[in-house]
């Protein structure tokens, strides 16, 4: 996440072919990856990445959008609702994909198991990552280069 303290003078990676040639490898080697594409005002669209499918989902990218590759879903969504229930200390970002195979995104905390349960009662998958971004550790992360190549945009993961 971006942040007025990020004292960072590096400029965010680019989304470039070789970033985008990393995704394909772990595609390959995972099967399928999660990108979350994080928009003007931080507005996200998920996707599941598949063999063979990136170029037709790289012509539907937002222009200067953040992108996070993130493992695959949890197929055991009450294992990750325990993860949740047993740790006190911390807030959650919570992603499910729905039985409707929509992505959800929440933030929990282990007092809010119980409504958790209920509402992922029938998911297909989850995963609950750390609210507190230095805490964040995506597979790949970059920022989409508008036509020219150029990074305009001042996103940082």
């Amino acid at each position: 996440m971006w942040s007025l303290d990020d004292d960072d003078d590096d400029p965010p990676r680019p989304a470039d072919e070789a970033f985008w040639g990393e995704v394909a490898e772990l595609v390959g080697e995972r099967g399928s990856v999660l990108l979350e594409e994080v928009g003007v005002r931080n507005a996200e669209r998920w996707h599941r990445l598949r063999t063979g499918e990136l170029g037709e989902l790289r012509r539907h990218l937002t222009p200067r959008a953040g992108l996070l590759v993130w493992p695959e879903l949890d197929v055991d969504v009450q294992e990750v609702l325990r993860t949740i229930r047993d740790d006190d200390d911390r807030m959650y970002v919570l992603v499910w994909e729905d039985r409707d195979g929509h992505f959800r995104k929440a933030l929990a905390r282990s007092e809010d198991h119980l409504d958790l349960y209920l509402r992922l009662a029938q998911a297909r998958g989850a995963m609950a990552n750390s609210f507190y971004a230095h805490e964040h550790h995506p597979l790949l992360a970059a920022v989409l280069p508008d036509d020219d190549g150029v990074v305009r945009s001042d996103w940082r993961p």
